[in-house]
């Protein structure tokens, strides 16, 4: 998963579903908190609206941060 997200300033998202099981997303942490440490190896499972309610309250970080070069 995070080898295709290898370009600088993308997030790694996968999103997986089980029988019988709600929808799951997987995330780095960095992702969820942009304040802490690029680190596509650290993992948070979420359930999608959790996903959604994360990209809502971070969206404007995650735009600012692309604009500055994710530095």
């Amino acid at each position: 998963m995070c080898d295709s997200a290898d370009n600088e300033g993308t997030i790694p998202v996968l999103i997986f579903k089980f029988n019988r099981v709600p929808t799951r997303v997987a995330i780095p942490l960095h992702a969820v908190n942009p304040e802490w440490e690029v680190d596509n190896q650290k993992m948070a499972i979420m359930s999608m609206d959790d996903w959604l309610n994360v990209i809502k309250s971070n969206w404007s970080i995650y735009k600012q941060k692309e604009e500055d070069g994710w530095n």
